[in-house]
């Protein structure tokens, strides 16, 4: 599939915004208010549409792909931090490796150099075996500050 990636627009915002998650990959899931469409379009964020121009998902980078820890756990700023996310009803349906592939391909245009930083919650078996098929390896496991779930770190 081709992919293209582009600016993050109030349209594209309200779409992601109301994006419902099933079961416990929930915690996924924005809320639908004004406060989640202002951190979309804060500049961290950046859409992936398809060949077609249907919206697949979204990138984030920086501040915006990190998680609140209970751990004292600070993000050095050595790694380029990348978070993102997957039309719910196109997940699982193996779309993610090309997805992700595009969008780090994008991210990092500009410092190809720099180790990349993604934070995941412990859970998601599915998506922690495609970031390890992309050379993601697990760095350490943060317990997020306010749900008490468990992440992990993983870099490459």
């Amino acid at each position: 599939m081709i992919y293209s990636i582009s600016r993050m627009t109030h349209k594209y915002a309200l779409k992601i915004s109301q994006w419902t998650y099933q079961n416990e990959y929930g915690i996924y899931s924005f809320e639908q208010n004004a406060e989640t469409i202002e951190e979309l379009l804060n500049g961290d964020y950046i859409v992936c549409t398809d060949q077609n121009n249907k919206l697949v998902g979204y990138f984030c980078q920086g501040k915006s792909a990190r998680i609140p820890t209970k751990d004292c756990f600070s993000y050095s700023k050595d790694k380029l931090d990348i978070g993102l996310g997957m039309h719910p009803e196109l997940c699982g349906k193996g779309m993610g490796y090309d997805f992700l592939l595009c969008g780090i391909k994008h991210l990092t245009e500009q410092t190809p150099d720099i180790p990349l930083r993604l934070t995941v919650a412990c859970f998601n078996k599915r998506a922690i075996s495609l970031y390890k098929k992309l050379g993601f390896s697990i760095e350490r496991t943060v317990t997020h500050k306010i749900s008490g779930e468990a992440y992990y770190i993983m870099t490459k």
